[in-house]
């Protein structure tokens, strides 16, 4: 399908990507800084994108994770969201986003364009009527461009899938840095992410939680990450084949079983910290 592409919510911001310095211990977050947090939350997904002059939220966990993600925003001194980006409809995605959308003002919900039968993904259709959030449904083969730029989110052209072969992707360029999250995208995806063409990224999320995909060396010879984040758990940890392939290339692997990330990315660098 060809590509189609839709800008919305511009907001004026720097294009240039400067060069990743060491990944390092750093002070309290910075407002003019782009912060971004990936919560400890169990194997679900919920990532906070705070930039200097809007504010992000890429998956919703479970139903049970609303009340730390609102937590979490009301610690950031966030009290509304530009956009949330649902990648798909599975319960650690989906499941905490009627809590989010009942508790703190969202600007517009974007998700992909096919239906779930199951009790979260009703929750969340009941909590957008409730809230009257616009909805942007991302069709089959769309690109989607937000913030001036600096989020390009794409979904999957392959619509006959299974739901975490659509997931949507997302590609962050704060102006310094750049981050790719991969929703729970399996071969299939990952495929057509790589026929498309991927640019180098600081720091990619690895999809579905770390599982083992046999085309991850290729994902990660396409980006050249310097740091990988999984969102894992004690219970569910990432495989060992995943984590044996990212101490082989020299990359950093930071697994959300032991702690919250947050990585803050600004003009004197990239750091992270757990």
């Amino acid at each position: 399908m060809k590509e189609k592409t839709r800008n919305i919510l511009s907001i004026a911001a720097p294009v240039l990507l400067a060069l990743i310095l060491p990944l390092c211990a750093c002070a309290a977050p910075d407002r003019t800084a782009t912060e971004v947090t990936v919560l400890k939350i169990g194997k679900a997904d919920a990532i906070l994108i705070a930039l200097p002059d809007a504010a992000v939220l890429v998956d919703a966990g479970e139903d049970e994770d609303a009340g730390e993600i609102l937590e979490n925003l009301e610690k950031q001194g966030i009290e509304r969201l530009d956009a949330m980006i649902i990648t798909h409809f599975d319960k650690d995605h989906v499941g905490g986003a009627d809590g989010v959308l009942r508790g703190v003002a969202v600007e517009q919900v974007v998700d992909p364009q096919y239906e779930k039968d199951s009790t979260q993904y009703r929750q969340y259709l009941t909590a957008l009527e409730e809230t009257g959030v616009p909805r942007t449904r991302m069709e089959d083969g769309e690109t989607l461009s937000l913030l001036d730029g600096k989020l390009t989110v794409s979904a999957a052209s392959l619509s006959a899938q299974d739901d975490n072969n659509r997931s949507l992707c997302v590609l962050l360029d704060t102006g310094f840095h750049c981050f790719l999250l991969t929703g729970d995208a399996e071969e299939a995806r990952i495929d057509e992410l790589l026929a498309q063409g991927l640019p180098a990224c600081d720091v990619v999320k690895l999809p579905h939680h770390g599982r083992w995909k046999e085309n991850l060396p290729a994902l990660l010879d396409a980006t050249m990450p310097r740091a990988a984040i999984l969102c894992d758990s004690e219970k569910n940890p990432a495989e060992e084949e995943t984590l044996a392939l990212l101490q082989a290339r020299g990359i950093a692997a930071y697994q959300t079983q032991y702690g919250d990330i947050r990585i803050t990315s600004d003009e004197e660098g990239l750091t992270i910290r757990q």
